[in-house]
Order: structure tokens, then C-alpha cells, then sequence
């Protein structure tokens, strides 16, 4: 591709192999974010580092959806991703059958490739104040409604930040971890840890907890969108580089 353009952008998060290249993003957060790639790239290389640059859908910086978030959990969102291989979901519906008149109002996202979609639908029959999608256009707008959401970290770590969205979250990739772990220390997620070894009862507690602790979840919703702090700026950074660099 040189011949055809004057800058090349690599979109990486694995910093395992060299890249020749201009121009770097990794916008998934790491503990030593400045060095990871210092042996894998040209010197010189422009390196975007951070959710601040996640490549998310115009919809998730539409100011519009920011809410003020005053920690009580009336309404859960649920999302495993495209597949849930696993099917977490499941042990989160079970969750809400155990909390019984206590569950809040809750809305399960399921991926378009999600294996055990007429399982879910069926456990749901007796829990009135659940409602299962097929798959949605409408993510942030359900992310904005939410007081609380379930799920993995990845791309929706970065949407859920974003809206100031707290969640309680498992590793259901290696990929995954150190989002995860950094999101849990600084206070944006409960990491319940990896999903293998969560089950029905430690989610249920997980929710219980969540809305026993309205000044936790108020900090936790802060704390999430603290995380991407600075985004206007870093966008209008990358967009510039970009239009400037490119033929």
C-alpha cells in the first residue's frame, strides 16, 4: 500500500508482531500502554492509545443520551455479545427468578448468531418484567435507559463508558482480562471474574448488592464515563491526522 497513500494506520490490540506503519490505535486500555508497541513500530510512529479513540457509532457521542445517573438500579441491560458461546445469559435470567418481585425491570440483547436463543425466550415466560431482543439497532438508546448493565468488556466496555453506563462483567476471553481487571480497579465495573465460574446465586448477589448500594453505583457511573475523559479533543486529534495524512 505505499504507493497508494502517504500514511498507513494500523488498528491493533494484541502488540505481538511489527507493523510498518504511521500510525497506530490500540483503544482498548492496557497497563503499560506506551511501551507495548515501542519494539513493534517505526520510530516516528503516531501512536492513539486509549478508549478516548474508540472507533464507536456515531450515536454514542450524541450528547443527547447523557443522563444523570443517581446510582438506584430500576433497570438492567443485559448483553453478552454477538454469540455468548457460553450462554451466560441464561445464569442471569436464573438470577432473576431467584430475586423474584425484586428484579428489576430487565431488557436481554441477544448477538444475531446467539445459540440458544429459544432456550432464553422460553425461561422468560414467567418473568413479566423481562423482555428478550432478537438483536437491536437501538443499543445506546437502551444503554442510555439503564441504570445498571451485564455483560463483557470489548467494544461495549468502550459504548457503555461513553454513556456513563456501570456494569458487572465476566471474562469470557483471554482478550478481555486486562480491560476488565484496569475497568475494576478504577471503579467503572464490578468484575465478577472469569465467566466459567460465575454462576446463577454469585449473579444474583451481584444485582442484590448493586441495588443495596445506590452510593457505589453512583460512582461507578462516574467513574465509567471519567474513562473517557478528554474524547471530543482525541477524536478532533485523530480525524485531523487522518483527513491530513491521506491523499
Amino acid at each position: 500500500m505505499r504507493p497508494y497513500t502517504r500514511r498507513i494506520l494500523v488498528i491493533d490490540d494484541l502488540a505481538d508482531r511489527d507493523h510498518d506503519c504511521d500510525l497506530l490505535l490500540d483503544q482498548n486500555l492496557h497497563v503499560d500502554a506506551q511501551n507495548r508497541y515501542k519494539q513493534h513500530v517505526p520510530y516516528g510512529t503516531i501512536q492513539f492509545l486509549g478508549p478516548r479513540y474508540a472507533l464507536l457509532r456515531a450515536e454514542f457521542d450524541d450528547g443527547g443520551l447523557e443522563r444523570a445517573r443517581d446510582g438506584s438500579v430500576k433497570r438492567l441491560l443485559v448483553f453478552f455479545g454477538g454469540t455468548d458461546p457460553g450462554n451466560q445469559t441464561i445464569k442471569v435470567v436464573d438470577a432473576l427468578h431467584a430475586l423474584g418481585s425484586r428484579a428489576p425491570e430487565s431488557t436481554i440483547v441477544l448477538g444475531p448468531a446467539h445459540p440458544y436463543r429459544d432456550v432464553i425466550h422460553m425461561s422468560v415466560i414467567n418473568l413479566p418484567n423481562v423482555q428478550v431482543l432478537d438483536a437491536t439497532d437501538r443499543m445506546s438508546m437502551l444503554m442510555a435507559q439503564a441504570d445498571l448493565a451485564i455483560g463483557t468488556c470489548g467494544v461495549a466496555a468502550w459504548e457503555r463508558c461513553a454513556l456513563g453506563l456501570p456494569c458487572l462483567v465476566v471474562v469470557t476471553a483471554e482478550n478481555q482480562r486486562e480491560d476488565a481487571e484496569i475497568l475494576h480497579r478504577l471503579g467503572a465495573v464490578e468484575h465478577l471474574g472469569d465467566a466459567d465460574e460465575v454462576n446463577a446465586e454469585n449473579w444474583e448477589n451481584a444485582i442484590r448488592r448493586a441495588m443495596d448500594e445506590r452510593d457505589r453505583i453512583q460512582a461507578m457511573a462516574l467513574a465509567a464515563r471519567d474513562v473517557m475523559v478528554g474524547r471530543r479533543a482525541a477524536l478532533a486529534e485523530l480525524e485531523r491526522v487522518l483527513v491530513d495524512g491521506m491523499h
